[in-house]
C-alpha cells in the first residue's frame, strides 16, 4: 500500500464518530419525582413457517410461562401487524404481538429478555424476534 494511501485511510478514519453505545438513561433528564428506567418492547410475529397462525392459547401460556416470570411487576400486551422482510428476500406480512417491559437497566433484565426471545424462537420456529429499547423517565 502506498503512504499517501495508508495516510489517507488514518485520516479518515480518525475522523470518523465513534461507534454508538446502549447507554443507560441519562441522570439527569428525569425531572424530579421520576426515576430512570428502560423501555423494552419486543415484536413477535404470529405466523408460522408452515403459513398457520399462532393460537391465542398459545400466546397466553408462552406469556404466562416466560414473561410472567422474568417481569412479574408488570408489563404490557398490544396487537399489531408487522411487516418485514425474510431471509430470502420477500416481504411477510403477518399479525403480531408487541410486548412493552419498563425495566430498570441491568443485565439481569437483559438476560431475561434475551432469553424470552430465544425461548420464542425455538418454540414457534421464528426467523427474529425485534428487541427495541429506549432510556426513559418513570413515575409511579
Amino acid at each position: 500500500m502506498q503512504l499517501r494511501t495508508l495516510l489517507f485511510l488514518l485520516a479518515v478514519t480518525a475522523c470518523r464518530p465513534p461507534a454508538p453505545t446502549v447507554a443507560a438513561a441519562p441522570t439527569s433528564y428525569c425531572a424530579g419525582g421520576e426515576s430512570n428506567y428502560v423501555r423494552s418492547v419486543l415484536y413477535f410475529g404470529l405466523s408460522s413457517p408452515d403459513g398457520s397462525v399462532l393460537a391465542d392459547t398459545s400466546w397466553s401460556r408462552f406469556l404466562e410461562a416466560a414473561v410472567t416470570p422474568a417481569f412479574p411487576d408488570g408489563f404490557t400486551v398490544a396487537p399489531a401487524t408487522g411487516q418485514w422482510r425474510d431471509k430470502s428476500g420477500d416481504i411477510v406480512r403477518e399479525p403480531s404481538r408487541m410486548l412493552l417491559v419498563i425495566h430498570p437497566a441491568s443485565s439481569e433484565a437483559d438476560t431475561s429478555l434475551r432469553r424470552i426471545i430465544d425461548q420464542y424462537r425455538v418454540s414457534f420456529h421464528q426467523e427474529s424476534v425485534l428487541w427495541e429499547r429506549s432510556p426513559v423517565c418513570v413515575a409511579f
